[in-house]
């Protein structure tokens, strides 16, 4: 699917305007052949590059470089920025990206785009340049230049470029497929432009991504409409090379439905469309896609009929005047149809006929490495020559031989040290790679370790919590139930009362238990309000005394549940030990929170004896939870003076 999708890209987006190519390329030949000055010949032949994605590589290579000798002899600013376009653009057909940026980013840097005749070299160059950094999977980069362009085209008013750089941002969006998202930048690409006849191919192109969009969506009416309009509108331009990769989103549209039947006719007609063309390399991709077609509809004799009629026909040899030539595109088109016949075989498991297809699967890829020995020798070659002229046309007067060897060991060296570089990139990219996964990897593992710590400390704090409080109070249930059933079929009523106030505790515990479980992070005004609750549940249980709650809270901090809980059962262990040892008659407890969390619990009674340490009455227990929540707790306590437990935080909020 993301093949389809970078065909579209590379051939809907690569042109600016996608014009008639069957008929435009004739014309302007037509005005190449008749031009009798040099002036009409630059001018038809820079209009012939403009189809650079329709041409034969070797013919938009030989016409590029006849444009800039021409352009550089007789021609314009703007001519001589076009020629430049232009062989950026037979750069980029061969693959060489490095070299096509080389080559556009003057034209880029040589136009501005706030001057009227300068900005439409301007829009085509930087979109070119976008388009180089697509077509070598640099989406990043491609987009910061299409949103460039459409912020620059929005303020310019330039409602074509701004429509085609915006398709194009959808394209990469499909790449990703992203559908959801990339719909509206189509509406918005589409809105901009009006029923002119000169914005048919933009809007054809935004149509066919449009379908595309839906298809991926699973919205297959949507997607058949919309991949309707886009082929109506390229068939009216015959736009052959937007109308194949239109005819191949279809034969997908067809494929998602499982309507295997149409989109058999439509994949054939489709090869039909690029054999026409004489497009080898997409010629054998969909010759390809219609192989695997058959093998996904288990029709795998016609999958073995099909490659066996592309290896009678598909020779070898290509017929070049009367001396045949053996070109490396024909033994590659020969090895994936083989590889696509074994795969046949296998699938049908034909085993004899499998083995026999890879032994010969075999000798077509000792013939390519062969031939690839002798292209590469003869592309270097080719590579030298086009620099030498280069060099010729630039300076003439300059002594050809001696310019030449300098050339020559320059780029040798370029070559050695572009090598060396790309190797030690690699390895340092490698060994990186390596470091970073060790480091990730110890990293989870102390994460994981660190959690399994947490949990425990968590584990054991909860259970020290349910036993120093519900298993005292289930103790003091146990004892009340013995001595009821001592006391005979007339138990003790204070037994009884013992009993209930005990399983009260409990509830109670357990719901202030839950309650900070409940919660990540509590107010210390929750806290607070916490503790009024519980005062007010024991006042009835002790009329004889006097609770007074005093609140200051100016700084209302947030404490963690673990630390809510040991705050609250501190004030509780300090009420509790006033209510039952101290003989007071008022207890106040005071919660202030400024500069410091201080919580202070103080009474009127007897206070604490000699014979009372402060590890005694479940004050050792108070201050392990105070050193728990790094606090520091004091008991401030003279024999007939009262107590005082004082709570406060070791550090400003």
């Amino acid at each position: 699917m993301k093949k389809c999708i970078v065909y579209l890209f590379l051939g809907c987006f690569f042109s600016e305007y996608c014009n008639a190519q069957t008929r435009a390329i004739n014309n302007i030949s037509q005005k190449i052949y008749a031009a009798k000055a040099e002036g009409q010949l630059l001018e038809a032949i820079l209009q012939l590059c403009e189809e650079s994605q329709s041409l034969d590589r070797d013919t938009l290579d030989y016409y590029a470089i006849q444009a800039e000798v021409l352009a550089k002899k007789i021609g314009s600013k703007q001519q001589n920025d076009l020629a430049a376009i232009a062989r950026a653009n037979a750069y980029s057909r061969w693959g060489w990206t490095d070299s096509a940026l080389e080559k556009i980013n003057p034209v880029i840097s040589s136009n501005d785009v706030n001057k009227v005749k300068e900005r439409e070299i301007f829009f085509k160059a930087m979109r070119q340049k976008a388009l180089y950094y697509g077509t070598t999977g640099k989406y990043p980069e491609a987009l910061e230049l299409f949103y460039k362009i459409v912020s620059q085209a929005e303020k310019c008013k330039d409602t074509l470029a701004q429509a085609v750089n915006l398709n194009s941002i959808g394209s990469i969006g499909l790449i990703n497929e992203t559908p959801q998202k990339t719909l509206p930048v189509f509406r918005q690409a589409l809105s901009s432009l009006s029923t002119e006849k000169k914005y048919n191919a933009a809007k054809a192109a935004i149509y066919v991504n449009m379908g595309e969009g839906f298809r991926l969506m699973q919205r297959y009416d949507s997607a058949l409409y919309y991949n309707s309009l886009g082929m109506q509108l390229f068939k009216t331009d015959e736009n052959l090379s937007s109308l194949g990769i239109t005819l191949q989103r279809r034969s997908n549209i067809y494929i998602d439905q499982k309507q295997y039947l149409k989109a058999e006719e439509i994949i054939k007609e489709l090869i039909v469309l690029r054999k026409s063309m004489g497009d080898d390399k997409r010629f054998v991709d969909d010759n390809t896609t219609l192989i695997d077609f058959y093998l996904a509809t288990k029709q795998e004799d016609k999958a073995i009929a099909y490659c066996k009629g592309l290896l009678v026909t598909g020779s070898l040899y290509a017929d070049n005047g009367n001396q045949p030539a053996l070109y490396l595109n024909q033994l590659s088109f020969r090895l994936q149809v083989l590889e696509a016949l074994a795969k046949s075989y296998k699938q049908k498991n034909d085993q004899a006929q499998y083995a026999h297809t890879l032994e010969s699967i075999l000798s077509v890829k000792d013939s390519i490495n062969l031939l690839r020995q002798d292209e590469g020798i003869a592309e270097i070659k080719t590579k030298y020559e086009v620099q030498k002229k280069e060099n010729l046309i630039m300076q003439q007067n300059y002594d050809l031989q001696k310019k030449s060897f300098l050339i020559y060991g320059t780029i040798a060296l370029s070559l050695v040290i572009l090598i060396a570089s790309i190797g030690l990139f690699h390895f340092h990219r490698k060994r990186n790679r390596l470091k970073m996964k060790v480091a990730l990897d110890e990293e989870k593992r102390n994460a994981h370790e660190a959690i399994k710590d947490a949990e425990e400390q968590e584990r054991k704090r909860i259970a020290a919590d349910l036993h120093d409080n519900i298993g005292a109070y289930a103790s003091a249930i146990r004892a009340d139930v013995e001595k009821i059933s001592e006391s005979g079929p007339k138990p003790n009523p204070s037994s009884l009362k013992n009993l209930e106030q005990h399983s009260q505790e409990i509830i109670n515990s357990l719901r202030d238990t839950i309650w900070v479980l409940n919660k990540d992070n509590i107010t210390i005004t929750a806290i607070s309000d916490r503790i009024k609750n519980y005062v007010g549940k024991l006042l009835p249980s002790y009329p004889s005394f006097q609770i007074q709650i005093k609140e200051q809270i100016d700084n209302d901090i947030k404490v963690s549940s673990k630390n809510a809980l040991n705050m609250f059962r501190i004030v509780q262990e300090a009420v509790h030990n006033a209510l039952k040892h101290s003989a007071a008659q008022n207890i106040s407890i005071a919660i202030i929170s400024n500069d410091k969390l201080v919580i202070q619990v103080s009474d009127d009674g007897k206070g604490l004896g000699a014979k009372h340490s402060v590890s005694g009455n479940g004050l050792g227990n108070m201050k392990s939870r105070a050193a728990a929540m790094d606090m520091e707790m004091a008991v401030v306590a003279n024999p007939g003076e009262g107590t005082t437990v004082i709570l406060q935080s070791n550090t400003t909020n």
